[in-house]
């Protein structure tokens, strides 16, 4: 059985302090936890009606993608890990990362690197080095090198892969851009059962649920029903990415990159309880050595959808 909320927002600032930080009352985490407990410590029942329910679902999200990371980290003194989690605890990024959207949000950046790692870890592709382009893997005797970035609109998406992309031309060895899109696809950071009205028809993610309840003949106004779920993400990130695809090619042209992910960490009501749904895609650059890759990382995804 997997840990509650509670336990596992406990678990997540354990291991950052067994390192040696000081959790900072300033730091979002922090700010997180205080939600999530009374004075006594004890776990408190947060219900829709809560003026911090927001925060709340923004604490499922992260204090999920943090524990699955420090479930596979092993305790390291590497200094640019420890760096990592020293970003991981900075002040600047807002509880709330829809409030981000057009400034630095270090400790959120750093933590997308961290969940890419985990993966890494989990998949066997060892050692893991935290060095350019942003983390370095091996498997079957080949090295890897993963560049991983946060996008957090849909304007930035093509400049930010071809920033990964001289990252890892600039590293000298196969290379695979990894992006968390979950921002750029949702900047109102709303869940997916928010009811769809003239005003969040802006937002990227519900303009295409709409057009996928009606090809469904669903309610778009109800969640996506669980048998639904796989193929409505997998087709969601693929439609994301072919909006850019042709900017995309030419941006990495020649740069040595094998291979494209696009992770999106999205909030969904399921009976009643508020659950993570965290859908992945594998673009394949060069296919003969992006299948040896994708194959160990994709297993090691954690309850994910997969594309």
């Amino acid at each position: 059985m997997g840990r509650s909320l509670a336990e596992t927002a406990k678990f997540v600032l354990d291991s950052i302090k067994k390192l040696g930080f000081e959790i900072q009352p300033e730091c979002r985490l922090w700010q997180m936890y205080q939600v999530l407990f009374d004075e006594n410590e004890n776990s408190r029942s947060i219900l829709e009606d809560d003026p911090q329910f927001g925060v709340a679902k923004e604490a499922l999200r992260d204090f999920q993608i943090l524990g699955f990371a420090f479930d596979y980290l092993e305790e390291a003194n590497d200094t640019n890990y420890l760096n990592i989690l020293r970003q991981l605890m900075a002040k600047n990024d807002s509880v709330l990362s829809q409030y981000d959207l057009y400034g630095n949000s270090p400790s959120r950046d750093y933590q997308a690197e961290l969940f890419v790692a985990a993966i890494c870890s989990k998949a066997r592709m060892i050692p893991i080095m935290y060095e350019e382009p942003d983390i370095c893997c091996s498997l079957n005797g080949n090295e890897y090198g993963i560049a991983v970035k946060r996008v957090k609109s849909e304007r930035q998406f093509v400049r930010r892969i071809r920033e990964a992309a001289e990252q890892i031309e600039q590293a000298r060895k196969p290379g695979v851009i990894v992006i968390d899109i979950t921002l750029a696809t949702n900047p109102q950071n709303l869940d997916g059962n928010t009811r769809i009205t003239e005003d969040t028809f802006e937002t990227y993610y519900h303009k295409f649920k709409y057009v996928y309840c009606e090809q469904q003949h669903l309610d778009h106004n109800k969640p996506i029903p669980d048998n639904y779920l796989n193929e409505f993400y997998k087709l969601y990130l693929a439609y994301f990415y072919r909006q850019k695809e042709e900017q995309i090619q030419r941006g990495i042209e020649n740069k040595g990159v094998i291979g494209i992910v696009l992770h999106g960490h999205f909030i969904n009501k399921c009976d009643n309880n508020y659950e993570l749904e965290t859908a992945t895609l594998g673009v394949p650059i060069e296919n003969s050595v992006f299948e040896d890759f994708s194959k160990g990382y994709i297993k090691a995804l954690p309850n994910l959808q997969v594309g």
